[in-house]
């Protein structure tokens, strides 16, 4: 932090020409035309020939307009030529930063840039006939958050680069490199250079060497700082600064203070904020509680209701365990009388398949028989051609022949409805023994 400067005996022997009036002292007062030239030029960065000084006061139009006062305002190379407008920033404004990179300074360069264009006499004149326009920011700080050139310029270009025209330039000088240049040999300097350190670090006792050695080299500069020193010297003037000083150390003590009360409002806001949003919670917790309160006094009694239902499940349970250990005797009961059965169903079987041979054989047998009735009927046939001669004894013989046919047909009848009826019966056995099995295949 800053020293406080309370008394005349704070101020330094050289007064700083970073601050407003003494820097509008040197380049404004009669005697200092040779120093604004050369600064001038030196901050276009081209050579100059002559300045006009003009008001610092802007025309105000409206009441409601913003109303900008410049340090310097000036026109270059007589009447026609171009206008400058140069301001020194010594600090940066209320609620700028590097944060933020200090956008309230670039904006306000911007208004102050077009506000001094759109301001001149140009009424007959075609646009492009108009004074090309300057706004010169010497700034004691660091404006970008990126890295910055001494000299920063800005005009109206495209994205991609193209110049629109050179009517209004903005250029920002930055004076905190003022110490790393001064570590320079002044033989390497640049004019613009060394403008900068005598702006920058003129009220430093520890550069008056540099500034002594450059002011040597500098016609503007030894003008300049020979009306710094003259300044420096004057009561009246280190009054003025002092009080200038003091003015300002007030304002900031009390914008710090209106920034401490606005983050103490801000911070009460939170608390207030917090402490509504705790007695919601707490509201909400104590409707929690007396809900899970109500809800465990219900979980209580079904706890209870279960436990008797567990209770009535033990005796079911034991009851059922019983009903399953009678339930596994009848079943081993089952089981054995099943497995008897399964044997009484392989001796049925067994008996199922004699008989089926039987009937096989019986069936061949009867085959057999048919077989012989028909070598009868053909040796009948041949006796009967052979005898015709005894026909009327054959006849009789015949018709016993018949009778005898008859009945041995009947007879096959009888023995083939017989087989047809064990077939079935042999069926039926085959269908039983299935039945069994699949349901002695089950019972396992």
């Amino acid at each position: 932090m800053n020293k406080r400067i309370s008394t005349l005996e704070d101020l330094p022997k050289i007064l700083p020409a970073y601050d407003d009036e003494t820097f509008q002292s040197i380049f404004t007062l009669p005697e200092a035309e040779k120093a604004l030239i050369s600064a001038v030029s030196a901050f276009l960065g081209r050579p100059i020939k002559s300045v006009i000084l003009k008001s610092n006061k802007t025309a105000k139009r409206h009441k409601t307009e913003k109303h900008p006062v410049y340090d310097i305002n000036c026109v270059v190379d007589g009447k026609g030529g171009d206008q400058c407008e140069v301001e020194m920033q010594a600090k940066s404004m209320f609620g700028d930063g590097i944060a933020n990179e200090n956008e309230n300074i670039r904006w306000r360069s911007v208004f102050n840039l077009t506000k001094l264009h759109t301001g001149q006499d140009g009424r007959s004149k075609p646009y492009a006939r108009l004074r090309r326009s300057y706004q010169i920011m010497l700034c004691n700080y660091k404006v970008f958050k990126r890295k910055q050139s001494l000299v920063e310029r800005f005009t109206l270009r495209s994205k991609n680069g193209y110049e629109l025209c050179d009517a209004i330039t903005s250029i920002f000088i930055d004076l905190t490199k003022a110490r790393t240049i001064a570590k320079k040999p002044v033989s390497d300097m640049t004019e613009l250079e060394m403008w900068v350190i005598f702006i920058g670090l003129a009220n430093n006792l520890r550069y008056a060497g540099v500034i002594d050695e450059i002011a040597k080299r500098m016609e503007g500069i030894a003008v300049a700082n020979t009306i710094l020193q003259s300044i420096s010297q004057s009561e009246e003037a280190r009054a003025n600064y002092l009080n200038r000083s003091k003015a300002r150390q007030d304002e900031e003590h009390r914008k710090a203070c209106e920034r401490e009360v606005r983050a103490i409002e801000k911070n009460i806001k939170v608390l207030k904020k917090d402490i509504e949003t705790q007695k919601k919670q707490i509201e909400a917790q104590e409707k929690q509680n007396e809900t899970q309160k109500k809800q465990n006094e219900a979980q209580r009694k079904q706890n209870e209701t279960q436990k008797k239902q567990n209770e009535t499940q033990k005796k079911q349970n034991e009851t059922q365990k019983k009903q399953n250990e009678t339930q596994s005797k009848d079943i081993d009961a089952q089981k054995k009388d099943v497995e008897a059965q399964s044997k009484d169903i392989e001796t049925q079987k067994k008996d199922i398949d004699a008989q089926k041979k039987d009937v096989e054989a019986q069936s061949k047998d009867i085959e057999a028989q048919k077989i012989d009735i028909e070598a009868q009927k053909k040796q009948n046939e041949a006796i009967r051609k052979s005898l015709e001669e005894e026909e009327k004894s054959l006849k009789e013989r015949e018709k016993h022949f018949k009778d005898k046919g008859n009945r041995l047909e009947s007879e096959f009848a009888e023995v083939k409805a017989e087989l047809a009826h064990k077939n079935t019966e042999l069926a039926e056995l085959h269908s039983r023994i299935a039945a069994l099995e699949a349901i002695n295949k089950g019972e396992k």
